[in-house]
């Protein structure tokens, strides 16, 4: 079964890479573990930056919105009344204390080169789901959508710092 899984997931992490193809790698890793006659799986999707940029991760539902538009509506983006992303994370003044990640529409991870970032899961649809919304786009794309990007740091708030995320269920179904 885990097998299989793995299979499918190489298959669909396949049709996510984007025009650094050839600079980045996917894994996925499925471990099985037998505790009181249930299996309990745990799946890591890995990321592997191999080129000489910065790559971002972004979670996008919609598989039918473009790169151009995943950057927009993430970063360029200024609701009525309000500060769109770039502008948060470039602002100094802006408190970061309560701030609530939300992987739909706040969530940004830079992978610096020769970096790898891994997403756990602990549920096959969970997996199936989060493998179908990674995006991850090379820095020079992003910098073609939007200069002013090149100023962010890998490790500006309220950018995602650590190299693993776990994705419970809670945050899919």
């Amino acid at each position: 079964m885990c097998r299989l899984i793995i299979s499918v997931i190489v298959i669909v992490l396949g049709s996510v890479l984007t025009k650094a193809e050839q600079t980045i790698s996917k894994t996925t890793t499925c471990v099985s573990l037998e505790v009181s006659d249930d299996t309990i799986s745990q799946y890591i999707n890995t990321i592997h930056n191999h080129s000489d940029q910065r790559l971002w991760v972004f979670f996008e539902e919609d598989t039918t919105v473009s790169n151009s538009q995943l950057i927009y509506n993430r970063l360029k983006h200024r609701p009525a009344y309000g500060m769109s992303m770039f502008e948060w994370i470039t602002d100094g003044n802006v408190n970061w204390h309560d701030f609530v990640l939300d992987m739909w529409s706040t969530f940004i991870k830079i992978i610096p080169p020769d970096e790898t970032f891994s997403i756990i899961t602990l549920d096959e649809q969970v997996n199936e789901k989060i493998l179908t919304t990674i995006r991850v786009i090379p820095e020079q794309e992003m910098i073609e959508q939007f200069r002013p990007i090149a100023i962010i740091q890998s490790t500006d708030t309220p950018l995602y710092q650590p190299n693993v995320i776990v994705v419970p269920v809670s945050h899919i179904k």
